[in-house]
């Protein structure tokens, strides 16, 4: 395939897709920076993203089991 330079390029295509958080693991939803990881992903504020790792949290942690 030719690369003319033209529309998006492979690495693009093949970077990781940062619109939704429930892709992330465990590990990279609690590391340091994460929320100013989000702020850059989502072009967002501080508290914009800190709320988003929490509902990411929430949605983790709830069950969906019934008696």
């Amino acid at each position: 395939m030719i690369d003319t330079g033209e529309g998006p390029t492979w690495t693009e295509a093949l970077a990781p897709d940062h619109r939704s958080l429930k892709f992330l693991t465990d590990e990279q939803l609690h590391s340091p920076f994460i929320i100013e990881n989000i702020c850059i992903w989502w072009s967002c504020t501080l508290a914009e993203a800190r709320d988003a790792k929490g509902a990411e949290l929430r949605r983790r942690t709830q069950t969906t089991e019934r008696p």
